[in-house]
């Protein structure tokens, strides 16, 4: 599953209070890193479908008078093929089912007519669904609006004037051409003037440059609440790192353990007040 946040985000929301950033240190890396992956699963086991918008494959038990048939994934948004094999071994028999569309809430497939048998696993479709190619990184074109421009580079960070987005820098292909950045808070607008700082804090200026174009908008920016929910989940992960099993503190200051206690595993409430909106509603 698509990771929804990333270490550079998660190093500002697990930052002590008073510090920018949590220091890049190979132990934080590591811990930061599997809570982010443990964070993104169960955030989309709860919301009931993938959220990386990519081709699927998904087979169906056929019904011999039915023509639509949800899927396991939410928001499609491209029908490749369906094919039928009445025998279910998929061995070269099968025939492609043509004229079928997306159907309720763009989260099924109708077919023209109903297949006429009943047989497990005996439908098969490939389609695109999803919310978004990435969580947190897309592509910019700049130009520059100083007088001697300074060529963008990796690892510079951006700071919008009007948005007061911030993003990295990942790659330069050509200031004019898409680059790809990672968006660490805010959305950026179009044509907004952006300034350029060489370091983490914002402190070095390189130079100022306008927005021309953006390409592949990134789950942070259309749906922000779900990668929050994850941020926060992570963070959750992380300020309990060394208290899992914990359950309460006794008067001398050691911690008595109960496994049972609390189940750690779940989703915080405040992550899934977030996530409700985006639940999954299963069709039976």
């Amino acid at each position: 599953m698509m990771n929804l946040t990333t270490y550079e985000r998660m190093r500002r929301h697990c930052a002590s209070f008073g510090s920018d950033n949590l220091s890049d240190s190979v132990n934080n890396k590591r811990d930061l890193v599997n809570y982010i992956g443990a964070a993104s699963t169960l955030v989309q086991n709860f919301l009931g479908y993938e959220l990386e918008l990519k081709s699927y494959t998904e087979y169906f038990d056929s019904d011999a008078n039915k023509t639509e048939y949800f899927t396991n994934q939410k928001f499609i948004t491209a029908l490749t093929s369906v094919y039928q094999d009445s025998s279910s071994l998929w061995s070269g028999a099968q025939s492609e089912i043509t004229d079928c569309f997306i159907g309720t809430d763009d989260r099924s497939i109708v077919l023209p007519y109903a297949v006429g048998y009943s047989k497990k696993k005996s439908l098969r479709a490939i389609y695109t669904a999803g919310l978004a190619t990435s969580a947190c990184s897309t592509s910019f074109a700049f130009a520059s609006l100083d007088q001697i421009a300074v060529l963008l580079t990796a690892g510079m960070f951006l700071l919008g004037s009007t948005s007061l987005a911030a993003a990295k820098i990942i790659a330069v292909t050509n200031e004019s051409q898409p680059n790809t950045c990672e968006i660490l808070w805010g959305k950026f607008q179009l044509e907004e003037t952006v300034t350029a700082y060489s370091d983490i804090n914002f402190s070095v200026l390189v130079g100022t440059y306008m927005v021309t174009d953006q390409a592949g908008i990134p789950l942070c920016q259309n749906y922000p609440d779900i990668v929050k929910a994850c941020e926060m989940q992570t963070r959750f992960y992380w300020a309990k790192s060394s208290t899992f099993e914990d359950s309460q503190m006794s008067k001398d200051g050691t911690s008595t353990k109960n496994y049972d206690a609390y189940n750690h595993e779940s989703l915080r409430p405040e992550v899934t007040a977030l996530l409700m909106p985006y639940k999954r509603v299963f069709v039976v």
